[in-house]
């Protein structure tokens, strides 16, 4: 059975037919499945009498292959207290596609020629395959399949995002007036501690953190994902996110104060303890 391979299982009515190749490229289907699918009350007995009939059409298209396993019930020996059971050898024969043709022409079952046609497409069809079963090629198709709509979906996702790379998505923000209203706070702040705008945006991002614990890194994330953005600026996201916006304001308000830079800001004490809170080691 070494040099056998089992290329196809298909099913005619209800009788499993197992195809093998063997080392030549031989397709080979067992002496007792051809008798069951032609509906013999002896299956292997009648293929057996209309082989002997016909011995010098078949003798060279079928193979005897020795079996050698062990019963599944039978007589037990005991050795050295051990219980050992014998093996038995049984022979199987199996015939070549030429051969399941030539039992096919002289069976006079009723189901001889439908079979012979059957067997036949099972083998063209392993034949024009290269090799691939009828049930390995439903599978590759399946695959192929799946590939295809994966590629299709791919392809699309590039499309889209190569479509907000040329055209970036224009958004009205919510907060934009926040912005506007901090612009002149955050140039009063540049020149009295004598920084570019880069530096004071540092600083006040990480007293954000420090503070409250928001990453900005984070709400850039959240924002540019949310409005389908590759990138954005930090502020952006900020203004987007009201609880960021409120601590920043506040952080803010604490600096003008601290610094004496602007007045009217007493009343947000009751909501931050800016001094000890929002005013960090960075000022």
């Amino acid at each position: 059975m070494s040099n056998l391979k089992l290329v196809t299982t298909e099913t005619f009515g209800n009788i499993v037919c197992n195809f093998y190749r063997n080392m030549n490229d031989d397709i080979l289907l067992t002496r007792e499945q051809i008798g069951q699918a032609l509906e013999y009350a002896n299956p292997s007995k009648a293929i057996q009498k209309i082989h002997l009939k016909h011995k010098d059409r078949l003798d060279s298209l079928y193979v005897r292959i020795k079996l050698t396993g062990y019963p599944q019930t039978g007589n037990n020996c005991t050795q050295n207290g051990a219980n050992l059971r014998k093996k038995e050898e049984q022979e199987r024969v199996y015939y070549s596609e030429r051969g399941i043709m030539e039992i096919c022409r002289w069976s006079r079952q009723p189901k001889a020629n439908q079979f012979m046609d059957w067997c036949w497409d099972i083998i063209e069809n392993y034949r024009h395959g290269n090799g691939v079963t009828t049930k390995e090629m439903a599978s590759l198709l399946s695959t192929v399949s799946t590939l295809t709509n994966t590629i299709t979906e791919l392809h699309k996702d590039i499309t889209s995002l190569k479509q907000k790379v040329n055209n970036p998505i224009s958004i009205q923000q919510p907060s934009s007036a926040w912005l506007i209203e901090m612009f002149p706070k955050f140039k009063i702040l540049e020149k009295h501690l004598n920084i570019s705008r880069t530096e004071l945006y540092r600083k006040l991002y990480i007293s954000l953190k420090q503070a409250y614990e928001i990453d900005v890194d984070q709400l850039k994330l959240d924002y540019c994902v949310a409005y389908g953005l590759l990138d954005c600026h930090p502020m952006s996201a900020i203004a987007h996110n009201k609880k960021a916006r409120t601590y920043l304001t506040g952080i803010i308000d604490a600096l003008l104060k601290k610094y004496k830079l602007q007045k009217n800001t007493d009343s947000l004490d009751e909501i931050f303890n800016f001094d000890k809170v929002t005013i960090t080691r960075e000022w």
